[in-house]
């Protein structure tokens, strides 16, 4: 997981991470003080997802943007490295009533 993290973080960008809710409202307002590990854990997250070639993902509405962050990284990924089906971008599987 660690070595897929750190491929994948020499293909994200800044600006996506950048625009990641859940790391600005963990962060707070001064988002200098937060931890690296904070900021790229989407990355780590996308390379979990990738690893095991998934199709869908079961993900609740919190956690959809970071479903769309590890889906754009496999198609950068793809196209950077002209693989067009190296790595699947998962769909999000959200399901809104759940059974008792």
């Amino acid at each position: 997981h660690s070595e897929g993290s750190w491929i994948l973080g020499c293909v994200a960008r800044m600006g996506w991470l950048n625009r990641m809710t859940q790391f600005k409202e963990k962060a707070g307002k001064d988002k200098e003080k937060a931890s690296v590990g904070l900021y790229i854990y989407p990355i780590l997250m996308a390379s979990d997802i990738l690893l095991y070639d998934a199709t869908h993902v079961p993900v609740g509405d919190d956690q959809k943007q970071h479903l769309e962050l590890c889906r754009d990284i496999a198609q950068k990924f793809n196209n950077e490295y002209k693989c067009p089906d190296f790595l699947r971008p998962p769909e999000p599987l959200i399901q809104k009533h759940f059974q008792e």
